[in-house]
């Protein structure tokens, strides 16, 4: 199920064009693998921690990198039958140290307070805008999970590409900003308007 999903939603979001944000609320043990899957592949994820489950579990070990017990594995997200703490481990470290590098995953407090929001949509639109370090993210950067998505096998892009390949996704580049840019507009983000306006300023 979870392969057919996973495929269902990469040939949509390439054949449409179009951005995704992959949202999780509590969550599942099989929710880390959707959710590996989509850090891999560039897909920004925004965990609702407050909401309990994956989602509060996965956010709490990027942080403090501890292993949750067996019994709060039991009683949180269901830990199936046969499957071990090492199992989950595993995945957790494996998401953790693919996001070292993408800086995909965001989270996101639903309760009140001083450094706290209660808007998740600005939320999906810094997911899309920024990585997690607070930093821009360039237009550019679809174009390696654009091309790497096209690829069934997971693969690098091959840089011996035919002529006319690179402004092909130069101009994807160029699309997805455009939609960022529409999106902000649309929702009357002036933030994240002006952020896209200093992008496009920049020199190359």
């Amino acid at each position: 199920e979870i392969e057919v999903r996973t495929a269902i939603e990469t040939a949509c979001r390439v054949v449409h064009k179009c951005l995704a944000v992959m949202v999780v609320i509590s969550g599942g043990i099989n929710t880390l693998t959707l959710i590996h899957k989509a850090v891999q592949e560039d897909v920004p994820v925004v965990l609702v921690r407050d909401s309990g489950g994956v989602a509060h579990l996965l956010a709490d070990f990027l942080e403090t990198d501890a292993v949750p017990s067996a019994e709060l594995l039991r009683t949180s997200v269901k830990l199936e039958e046969g499957m071990t703490v090492g199992h989950v481990e595993d995945t957790l470290r494996a998401i953790k140290e693919e996001d070292r590098e993408r800086k995909v995953i965001h989270t996101f407090r639903v309760r009140t307070g001083a450094d706290r929001s209660n808007d998740l949509d600005l939320a999906l639109l810094k997911a899309i805008v920024f990585d997690s370090d607070g930093n821009i993210i360039r237009p550019e950067k679809s174009v390696e999970s654009v091309s790497v998505m096209q690829d069934g096998a997971g693969r690098a892009p091959d840089r011996g590409r035919a002529p006319g390949a690179d402004a092909a996704e130069g101009g994807r580049a160029r699309s997805r900003f455009l939609k960022v840019l529409t999106l902000a507009i649309e929702w009357g983000r002036r933030e994240i308007v002006e952020h896209c306006m200093l992008l496009r300023r920049r020199p190359e």
